[in-house]
């Protein structure tokens, strides 16, 4: 299984020849709770939509180095961002994740 994002891997990890490919592409929401200081993000570049006067602008987030990286892609293989040095990997950073199962059952899985 290969897992799709914004489909510009080097390495050709979007892609796999005789399997399934989960493209992830369609989800591009934002939902920032300010008084959580959690953000629910598709994908890093989105939160630059956000307005200038919006609370969440007062929390960093450990994003790529490169925006067009999906959240899925990036924490997946680790997270290596700009704050990693200060911050640690992005994945470090993630509270849960919404995973679909093989038999189609959502499930949160929290750490």
């Amino acid at each position: 299984m290969a897992i799709r994002r914004g489909g510009h891997s080097l390495s050709g990890f979007g892609t796999c020849e005789g399997r399934v490919v989960v493209d992830l592409s369609p989800m591009a929401n934002v939902c920032v709770e300010p008084t959580k200081r959690t953000a629910h993000v598709g994908r890093w570049r989105h939160l630059g939509r956000l307005r200038p006067c919006h609370p969440c602008l007062q929390l960093a987030t450990l994003g790529g180095v490169i925006s067009a990286i999906g959240v899925a892609r990036l924490t997946l293989g680790g997270g290596l961002g700009h704050l990693t040095r200060h911050y640690g990997l992005s994945i470090d950073s993630v509270r849960s994740v919404d995973v679909v199962t093989v038999d189609g059952r959502l499930v949160a899985a929290t750490k």
